[in-house]
């Protein structure tokens, strides 16, 4: 009877634990990328996210002179592309692994604007 108490025990442990496990979101790859400032969005640029899950870099195949890094924590990603001396920021999330969108601005301005980028 102890043995079974115990092995049930061990069993609802692993199904709890593995419930609470979440794939990580993994940005990394080529996406296609769309702002919008206002005034509707423009047509996206292909973007390469390179790294890890967590960190890494933003390649722009298309678009010289912009460069950019990135985080990632669960659903939620932050990046930056540098154009010259400027900043843009972007925040967000991901709503599956083929979407993500949010809110951006530019360092030194009020002006926010919108983004989504797609796998």
């Amino acid at each position: 009877m102890k043995k079974v108490f115990i092995l049930t025990i061990v069993i609802i442990s692993l199904v709890l634990l593995s419930s609470g496990c979440k794939k990580k979101f993994d940005i990394t790859g080529n996406w296609t990328l769309s702002v919008n400032w206002g005034t509707g969005f423009k047509t996206g640029v292909v973007v390469t996210f390179s790294g890890d899950k967590s960190s890494g870099v933003i390649l722009f195949p298309t678009a010289a002179g912009l460069s950019g890094t990135y985080r990632v924590s669960d659903i939620n990603v932050d990046f930056i592309i540098k154009e010259g001396l400027t900043d843009i920021i972007f925040t967000g999330t991901s709503t599956d692994d083929d979407n993500m969108s949010g809110t951006m601005y530019e360092s030194g301005k009020t002006t926010t604007g919108n983004w989504i980028a797609t796998r």
